[in-house]
């Protein structure tokens, strides 16, 4: 029950306010710049039909709340960012826990994929279609068109 109501609590939450977050936000310049750039692009799940339902806004924004906050990454983590393979299974867990709040019958794509889009991200717009392709394949919600 405490997940559906935190589900609903933020369905109000869309991809074109959230997304920019990532790459424009002062206090996400701590993020790894590979990861930033290729967390704007999976935010906004541009070309799904689901993109902007209400299972994705729920994970969109536990995802970027999670960012912000210190339950994660402590305040220390982020002013000295740990190794990327550890900041890949932080943030791979943090995936996992909130499609599991926001009731996804899937599970977010494998840690390798978190490994790699740390280290390289994708910046262009074609690689981020390859990226949205890629979420569908390897760690769709499975509900909602996404």
């Amino acid at each position: 029950m405490p997940g559906l109501i935190f589900f609903l609590a933020f369905a109000a939450l869309s991809y074109e306010t959230d997304c920019d977050w990532y790459t424009n936000a002062n206090e996400a310049s701590w993020l790894p710049t590979g990861y930033a750039k290729a967390a704007s692009c999976a935010c906004s799940l541009k070309g799904l039909a689901g993109a902007n339902s209400t299972t994705a806004r729920c994970v969109r924004h536990l995802v970027q709340e999670s960012h912000k906050g210190e339950f994660y990454f402590s305040a220390e983590q982020k002013y000295s960012l740990p190794d990327i393979d550890t900041f890949a299974e932080i943030v791979h867990q943090l995936h996992v826990d909130a499609y599991a709040q926001c009731s996804c019958p899937g599970s977010p794509a494998p840690l390798w994929a978190w490994n790699l889009v740390s280290w390289i991200g994708l910046p262009t717009q074609y690689l981020c279609s390859l990226e949205i392709s890629a979420i569908q394949k390897y760690g769709p919600c499975g509900c909602d068109g996404w």
